[in-house]
């Protein structure tokens, strides 16, 4: 599988629950002003994805705590709390 067909994969593997989020101008002093958001956003796996795709992208939401997620995690932003439902 090539990262073209496994990107596809995630992409139509996940769907969005429900969401509650606020957008947020955070002040970088002389670096600028950026948006962010903050709150909460819950996805599905569907169930017709196969167990290696599903634990697959368990070991990515696990990494994100430490990662962060999107381009301003070096500043802060991007942080992460996650629960797995079985």
């Amino acid at each position: 599988m090539n990262d073209d067909q496994f990107n596809e994969i995630i992409a139509n593997s996940i769907m969005v629950t429900a969401y509650q989020l606020q957008t947020h101008a955070l002040d970088f002093g002389v670096k600028g002003t950026e948006i962010g958001f903050s709150g909460s956003c819950f996805y599905k796996i569907k169930n017709s994805v196969p167990n290696k795709i599903k634990e697959i992208i368990h070991v990515l939401i696990m990494f994100s705590f430490f990662a962060g997620i999107g381009y301003g995690s070096p500043k802060g932003m991007g942080q992460i709390n996650y629960s797995i439902d079985p």
